[in-house]
């Protein structure tokens, strides 16, 4: 009985770690982060990243629409920063290099939206 349960909870546990790989990968975060958070090989996010159809493009494209939204609805650029493991410039620079992203229509839109509730 003891063998079953330990292979048991052994699946649980890969069960468990693909949800969090695949809400991760949603919430557009990168594959060495997500491997380094979890302890796990950086192949095994590849493949589950794979599994869902994603390449790494998307995960970027998921990564930019997260990071807008948070700062629409009101989070700071440094506490985007620290959630993904990245420095506040990088996350300025890259959505506005890459998205052309107002920091600026961001604010304004958090204002509004937070005058609204």
């Amino acid at each position: 009985m003891g063998a079953l349960n330990v292979k048991k909870e052994t699946v649980k546990r890969a069960r468990e770690i693909q949800e969090k790989i695949h809400a991760a990968l949603e919430r557009g975060v990168k594959d060495l982060f997500i491997a380094e958070k979890l302890s796990v090989k950086v192949e095994v996010v590849r493949e589950a990243r794979k599994s869902l159809g994603m390449s790494r493009e998307d995960v970027t494209k998921k990564l930019y629409e997260v990071w807008k939204k948070m700062l629409t609805e009101g989070y700071s650029i440094e506490h985007i920063a620290e959630l993904y493991g990245v420095k506040p410039t990088s996350v300025r620079y890259m959505l506005w290099d890459k998205e052309r992203f107002s920091m600026v229509a961001a604010k304004k839109q958090s204002a509004l939206l937070r005058r609204s509730e």
